[in-house]
């Protein structure tokens, strides 16, 4: 349970503070580090002990890198969009450039100790770290996109998700309002269709702005 909760929202960025345990860990105060810009560069994005973790993403703006332009995106493929051009209802900001912030790691020293993940339940969460070979089930969890400029996207479709689908198809909606700096975004499975031979798959996908991780568990995995 998230015990307190500030959010501070500027033009271009936002900073959060939790109180929030993080399952499964249970070490001492260490940096909390991403690599969106390639493994040479590490931004540190925050905090994390036995009493919680502490985001500072003001700290993270990406707009310092020369080499922007090559690890910045388009949204579409930020989101690994799976729909066509004719399914976008809504894009304003198509040049924005967009960075995905990546895994989120724990880093000591010169060397990074695990990382931490967030889903909606143990179960979901599993689920995430291997979506080939686990049942799909009903959550959702946060994903944190840097934009250099705002950008309004809405789109819908019906398509497959995967090789692995077995022919089923996922209604995807896409609902995002991204101001300039980090952002989050909530991708939710609403509906599943199990299988008898394979593990289920999602048929109901949504990726929404949100303003707060409210109704996440972190996950702590060590390497």
């Amino acid at each position: 349970m998230i015990k307190s909760l500030t959010i501070l929202f500027f033009t271009f960025s936002f900073t959060s503070v939790f109180s929030q345990q993080v399952q499964g860990y249970d070490l001492g105060r260490e940096d909390l580090v991403i690599f969106p810009m390639g493994m040479n560069q590490k931004v540190t994005i925050g905090s994390i002990s036995k009493n919680g973790i502490s985001f500072d993403w003001d700290n993270a703006n990406l707009e310092r890198f020369d080499d922007l332009s090559i690890y910045g995106t388009d949204i579409k493929n930020a989101l690994m969009f799976l729909c066509y051009d004719d399914d976008i209802n809504t894009l304003n900001g198509g040049d924005a450039k967009v960075v995905k912030s990546g895994d989120i790691y724990v880093w000591k020293g010169h060397s990074w100790m695990g990382d931490i993940t967030n889903a909606s339940s143990a179960s979901h969460n599993d689920y995430l770290l291997d979506d080939y070979a686990n049942n799909a089930n009903k959550g959702y969890s946060i994903q944190f996109f840097w934009v250099s400029e705002p950008i309004t996207f809405k789109a819908q479709c019906q398509t497959e998700t995967s090789i692995f689908s077995g022919g089923f198809k996922a209604v995807i909606t896409y609902d995002l309002k991204l101001l300039k700096g980090w952002n989050m975004v909530k991708k939710e499975i609403l509906a599943v269709q199990q299988m008898d031979e394979a593990a289920g798959v999602p048929t109901k996908i949504s990726y929404t702005s949100v303003e707060n991780t409210d109704g996440v568990t972190w996950f702590f995995k060590s390497f």
